[in-house]
């Protein structure tokens, strides 16, 4: 069984993508888990296999046990609604499938082995990635990156990971917390 669960949340209009992440994920991790966290329902006469598909496992958000899906799901566009689901799957993974978690945007490729990944979720309950690491030294820059950065959060979340333990695990869940009340694309 793999140690890495490794999972990604689109609609169905970003399949395509979601398809590209999915492949190179398995090409360059093997022993990976790769999951499809889908947001919306399989257009009529669409036929989205789990056994034609690089995904090894398919979940819909609406079996997430989100309160109300239906009026919540509307509440949301469709990047905010895929965003709000990616801390309750997190905290989903980290309570029942897996030691490991990463979370990568379906619009990513992956062109090499994802090894230091695993091993520093062996030493790291979270990992997560800046906008950025020093501060701007001119104005255009400092609102263009930095103000850019305080409207849309510190960490660029088309990549986070964590462990299973219990930092993990609160971060998960904490990070569910604020994204299922809190997902909506208004500064």
């Amino acid at each position: 069984m793999s140690t890495v669960h490794c999972f990604t949340s689109f609609s169905f209009s970003y399949l395509s993508r979601a398809r590209v992440l999915a492949s190179t994920v398995k090409r360059f991790n093997p022993n990976w888990t790769v999951w499809a966290l889908v947001v919306d329902k399989e257009p009529e006469g669409f036929n989205f296999d789990q056994n034609t598909e690089d995904f090894d496992r398919i979940v819909y958000a609406d079996s997430l046990g989100i309160p109300d899906f239906e009026p919540w799901l509307f509440q949301h566009n469709v990047v905010e609604a895929c965003t709000a689901v990616k801390g309750t799957f997190l905290a989903y993974l980290l309570e029942t499938e897996t030691s490991k978690a990463v979370y990568l945007d379906p619009d990513i490729a992956v062109f090499t082995e994802l090894a230091s990944i695993e091993s520093m979720l062996d030493r790291h309950d979270i990992l997560l990635t800046p906008h950025q690491l020093l501060p701007e030294t001119g104005i255009r820059a400092a609102l263009d990156n930095e103000v850019c950065a305080l409207n849309n959060g510190i960490y660029n979340l088309g990549f986070v990971a964590a462990n299973n333990s219990p930092g993990g695990r609160k971060f998960g869940k904490w990070w569910a917390q604020r994204l299922l009340e809190e997902c909506f694309d208004d500064v």
